[in-house]
């Protein structure tokens, strides 16, 4: 009796449609994976970005029942606006300077606290440990530092470096507010370096050690490229923490004096709350969105080219 060893034609059908079965319970159990995220992005960033793009067509004082449409109207007047552009100038430089000090400081720290030696774990204990106080805390406690005590050393000591007013003075307040900025968070981004160095593997160290090179050859050419990944990524978070700032500064300084430590978020922050500008406070909302998503976008894409060319 001959046995034949071609699939037929039924069988060929019942195969095919139970790969389609299996394919489309695995398309389910993703979705059931990924909804609960995925309702919560849409609900608390994608509905509230749509929500304020179209407030900012309108005015509105965010009590009132109706609304005015003023289409691109409050989009123009932030552009006029001089507190919002004096607040762009504030907010930049402090971004800029955080992600400097914030990254050399933690790198710094993160390779220092990499070697062995007696009483490492417990200074890295102290190095984290600011990170883990909650910003308000943190505020309340260096405005208390730099006004009552600062003013109590100086009565004592007569230094001058007591008697200026750093949190009052529209020249020393920015750099006032990073050194709080960098007591509070350096911590916490040494961590993450000290992490990514110890991921680094020992062959490729020592081989580097039995081929001559030195220290700096060694980070330049060893530790550099392994790293080139954490900085980006590290960049990333503190560019957005920079260019975000607003609980440290409205603790600290409240924007002074006058508004010469006033970040956009105080911006948005009064005009929506303060003045009753939804509508407008909205279209600096959008905008200031933008230029993060736009620059955070550009940041990555340079770190990738490098990252591709290492």
């Amino acid at each position: 009796m001959r046995v034949s060893l071609v699939p037929t034609k039924l069988e060929n059908t019942k195969g095919a449609s139970g790969v389609a079965k299996a394919k489309g319970r695995r398309h389910i159990e993703f979705f059931l994976f990924v909804a609960p995220a995925l309702i919560g992005y849409l609900l608390f960033f994608v509905y509230p970005f749509l929500q304020g793009v179209f407030l900012s067509l309108h005015k509105w004082n965010g009590i009132s029942p109706t609304m005015t449409y003023v289409g691109l109207g409050n989009y123009v007047k932030v552009f006029t606006s001089r507190g919002f552009v004096q607040s762009i100038r504030f907010t930049f430089s402090y971004a800029l300077g955080w992600v400097f000090i914030g990254n050399s400081m933690a790198f710094t720290l993160a390779l220092f606290l990499n070697r062995q030696f007696v009483g490492r774990n417990s200074l890295r204990t102290l190095c984290f440990a600011p990170s883990v106080i909650n910003v308000v805390i943190t505020g309340f406690v260096w405005r208390f530092l730099l006004t009552q005590f600062r003013r109590g050393l100086f009565e004592a000591t007569n230094w001058k470096i007591f008697g200026i007013s750093y949190l009052m003075d529209k020249n020393a307040v920015l750099y006032a507010i990073l050194l709080v900025q960098a007591w509070a968070s350096v911590g916490w981004f040494m961590i993450i370096y000290l992490a990514a160095l110890q991921t680094i593997p020992k062959t490729t160290i020592e081989a580097s050690i039995i081929d001559g090179a030195g220290s700096f050859a060694r980070f330049r050419f060893v530790t550099l490229p392994f790293m080139y990944s954490t900085i980006g990524v590290t960049m990333f978070l503190t560019i957005i923490g920079g260019l975000r700032v607003f609980v440290l500064i409205r603790i600290l300084s409240a924007g002074g004096p006058g508004r010469a430590s006033t970040s956009i978020a105080m911006v948005i922050y009064r005009d929506a709350f303060e003045v009753f500008r939804f509508g407008f406070a909205s279209a600096e909302a959008v905008l200031f969105a933008l230029a993060i998503f736009l620059i955070t976008t550009m940041q990555r894409y340079f770190f990738r080219q490098k990252e591709i060319i290492l």
